[in-house]
């Protein structure tokens, strides 16, 4: 189609996240801090995106809540650090990310046993 001659802020979500991915990976950044990257991406996106960013040589901050990229992104502990935001702290977790899932789990079944 001419979806190449659409101005982005005519784009949907999905395309103009596709767009900005695309102009930030040409000015070869050091560092991606990435808010939410997710949100409007459809599964194909979201699994390219996870192998970008596996492939990317520089630092990634990546804030989100979509279990599934966190998990690809952040499964080796030697290359990445889990941060976690909880009543206003930050705090390291040691581990993967499906050590943290496994742990948030132990945390919710203790409070609701009690």
């Amino acid at each position: 189609g001419n979806d190449h001659l659409t101005p982005i802020v005519k784009l949907c979500g999905g395309s103009e996240a596709r767009v900005v991915f695309t102009l930030i990976s040409m000015s070869k950044p050091h560092i991606l801090l990435l808010d939410e990257p997710t949100n409007h991406l459809g599964i194909q996106i979201i699994d390219a995106l996870a192998d970008a960013l596996n492939d990317f040589t520089g630092g990634v901050v990546l804030v989100g809540h979509d279990a599934g990229l966190i998990s690809n992104v952040c499964g080796d502990e030697k290359r990445s650090q889990i941060w976690v935001v909880d009543n206003g702290t930050v705090r390291t977790f040691l581990g993967t990310f499906e050590d943290y899932k496994e742990e948030l789990l132990r945390d919710i079944t203790a409070e609701v046993d009690d």
